[in-house]
């Protein structure tokens, strides 16, 4: 695990440089104003997510023999795909409504990362296929279908999924407290979706309604 862990970080971190690299030498007109945050941003996730996919079947599939089937990657009908990403946009409805019970607020700290520019189709498509789907399908795969399998041969489920969500929430650094805490239950959703299913897709679905509803909810606002 911790050497999976490495793989993917060394990964990200040696992915995004050399990116970033070849398109400051090629294109610094993109570094400018306030391009260089939204750049990061795609470039790292793409990188993320590219990372993830490699990492997993590099170490789990040739170093130590696994299928992807040992992380949940079994079909799923499309009934329980479409109910997963309903389920996903109401959970983006439902945090929201928390935070505002709880009169906390983000500010413009993710409208500002996501969509400095304001709407446009290309943006707004753009982040919605990196941020609402593809990350989710990286994520769901290393933090459930890797992690979370780990530590349900360690633990009960119960602490498990208190373990996992809490790792998932301090992923999450760079939001205040509070929004650490609501990702934490996003990721204890997640991981009880998968406990109960044992099933990849499920958690994915659910991961991807509600970012790819908060994606949307963002960019139309600003329409």
């Amino acid at each position: 695990m911790l050497w999976l862990t490495a793989v993917i970080v060394g990964l990200v971190m040696l992915g995004t440089t050399l990116v970033l690299a070849a398109l400051f030498l090629f294109d610094r007109s993109a570094f400018q104003s306030g391009a260089p945050k939204f750049t990061v941003l795609l470039v790292s996730t793409l990188v993320q997510v590219v990372a993830i996919i490699f990492a997993i079947h590099l170490v789990l599939r040739r170093k130590r023999g696994l299928d992807w089937r040992d992380v949940g990657f079994v079909p799923a009908s499309l009934q329980t795909l479409l109910i997963g990403l309903l389920v996903g946009i109401l959970l983006a409805g439902a945090m929201e409504a928390i935070e505002r019970l709880a009169g906390i607020s983000l500010g413009n700290l993710v409208t500002g990362l996501i969509a400095p520019g304001g709407f446009t189709w290309p943006a707004y498509l753009t982040v919605l296929l990196l941020i609402g789907i593809a990350t989710p399908v990286a994520e769901e795969f290393f933090f459930r279908g890797v992690i979370f399998s780990w530590m349900r041969t360690r633990w009960r489920p119960s602490v498990a999924i208190a373990l996992n969500a809490t790792l998932f929430g301090i992923i999450h650094l760079y939001y205040p407290p509070p929004y650490i805490v609501l990702v934490g239950l996003l990721g204890a959703i997640f991981a009880f979706a998968f406990e109960r299913s044992r099933n990849i897709w499920l958690p994915i679905a659910l991961h991807t309604g509600h970012n790819s509803a908060v994606v949307t909810a963002i960019y139309f606002s600003l329409a």
